[in-house]
């Protein structure tokens, strides 16, 4: 069965991967103060591998897990460290890590039974004081926009809901928060306003029946709030 195919072949621009690689570094930067060395991370759903290339520069110890056939073979073909296997549950005889990103996946679960089991599952393979470092989109802002982005949208969170996902599974909070493109704080407020005022559906309606492309609605995407939060085990 393939899943989520259509990601790795669906064009980029220069803007948005460089957005994306400052978010990655400011969250990697975030999450590094376990004490143990080497690092060992874990990544499930890697994507474009940005999470990946900074383990590999650090020179830290790299497992990702990753659903789609194509980005699995392409981030093999890099030299990454990956699996193929759609979650829950995560593989047998995983071993232990330092840290676990789980970056824009929880959403493309199907059921709250799923993602606590996927959390649950992500602590018993964390070492002591060891951190899930989640990401995904804020239901409240994207509204309608977090169905409509995605096929594969199927459970919403806002970060009320995550944040007792997490407690109930007696992880202890370090980090809960926003953040904007690459910008947390009060810096991703503009870049919110900023899109919301210069995005007009009928203007993204035409880019998207006369030239065939998306690219305008997701970049109005990347101005949309998404929750951050760090936990530790």
């Amino acid at each position: 069965m393939s899943f989520y195919d259509h990601y790795i072949s669906r064009s980029r621009n220069v803007f948005g991967v460089k957005v994306k690689k400052n978010f990655a570094k400011k969250l990697f930067k975030m999450a590094l103060t376990t004490k143990h060395n080497p690092v060992k991370i874990l990544e499930i759903g890697p994507g474009d591998g940005y999470i990946a290339s900074l383990a590999k520069q650090n020179e830290f110890d790299y497992t990702g897990i990753e659903g789609s056939s194509k980005v699995f073979n392409s981030l093999s073909e890099e030299g990454y460290n990956i699996i193929q296997k759609m979650v829950p549950p995560l593989p047998e005889n995983l071993g232990n890590y330092d840290i676990c990103f789980i970056l824009h996946v929880i959403e493309h679960l199907n059921t709250i039974t799923e993602a606590t089991q996927l959390i649950s599952q992500i602590k018993s393979k964390l070492n002591n004081d060891g951190k899930i470092v989640i990401a995904t989109p804020d239901y409240l802002k994207w509204g309608k926009d977090f169905y409509n982005s995605d096929y594969s949208h199927n459970l919403p969170f806002t970060i009320k809901r995550l944040y007792q996902l997490f407690i109930n599974e007696d992880l202890k909070i370090e980090f809960a928060g926003y953040y904007v493109g690459d910008q947390f704080g009060v810096f991703r407020i503009p870049i919110y306003w900023l899109g919301k005022l210069l995005y007009f559906r009928s203007v993204d309606n035409y880019f998207k029946n006369s030239m065939g492309s998306d690219i305008w609605y997701r970049a109005y995407l990347t101005c949309l709030p998404n929750i951050v939060m760090i936990a530790r085990k």
